[in-house]
């Protein structure tokens, strides 16, 4: 992965971790906290994977 390409994604990983934000401030306890739990682990994991490229 190139460094803009790394540097893209990141931006996207930034706009997702703000989206889940918005999104549990906005439905407060009509979401499931499993739901919310989930998304937030599958982002992080995104994250881990994009930073762990080396290429």
């Amino acid at each position: 992965m190139t460094p803009e390409t790394k540097q893209k994604a990141m931006r996207a990983i930034g706009f997702l971790e703000g989206f889940s934000a918005w999104v549990w401030a906005s439905t407060g306890e009509k979401l499931a906290d499993e739901f919310a739990d989930a998304y937030d682990q599958y982002v992080e994991e995104v994250r881990k994977a994009v930073m762990a490229d080396e290429d």
